[in-house]
């Protein structure tokens, strides 16, 4: 089987509020809440393969 490989581009980043940022997945599978050790408040998908991430 075939692991999901995501990417994240970080746009806001700050130790103390969060950070948002966009998620590049080739498979088009969407990230789950908890990847890149974030708690994501939001995902919402934004194209074929691309969603717009934010956890605060």
């Amino acid at each position: 089987m075939q692991r999901n490989r995501l990417f994240f581009l970080a746009l806001l980043s700050s130790m103390l509020d969060g950070f948002s940022g966009f998620i590049y997945s080739p498979t088009d599978q969407q990230s789950s809440r908890n990847d890149f050790d974030g708690d994501f408040k939001e995902i919402k998908k934004l194209d074929e393969n691309w969603y717009w991430v934010a956890s605060y």
